[in-house]
């Protein structure tokens, strides 16, 4: 396996503020947050712009941008189910065990 292509480092001079903006004629802010809003973890924003995870953490905390990791991702959707369904029992009109003691019956 051949190692994998950077765009940046700091040995070529080119940041990724310099390569973002002149490939995508925006702020390298605007175009944090528009990979964001598309949906892009750490990982896969990674291997779309050939930037090293370092990289992009690092540029998404200077500009105060979350962007999840694919785990961080992953956790989210499997904790959001069971919080859903432990909600919808605790405020439904029928008695059971998990609302049992949060209302007046």
């Amino acid at each position: 396996m051949g190692k994998k292509q950077r765009n940046a480092n700091q040995h070529n001079n080119l940041s990724l503020v310099a390569i973002w903006e002149r490939k995508y004629g925006k702020s390298a802010q605007e175009v944090f947050q528009e990979f964001v809003t598309e949906g892009h973890t750490i990982e896969t924003l990674s291997e779309a712009t050939g930037f090293a995870i370092g990289t992009i953490k690092k540029y998404s905390r200077r500009f105060n941008i979350y962007i999840p990791t694919n785990r961080a991702k992953a956790q989210s959707t499997q904790i959001e189910k069971p919080i859903h369904e432990w909600y919808k029992r605790l405020s439904g009109d029928v008695i059971n065990l998990t609302n049992i003691l949060s209302k007046r019956w």
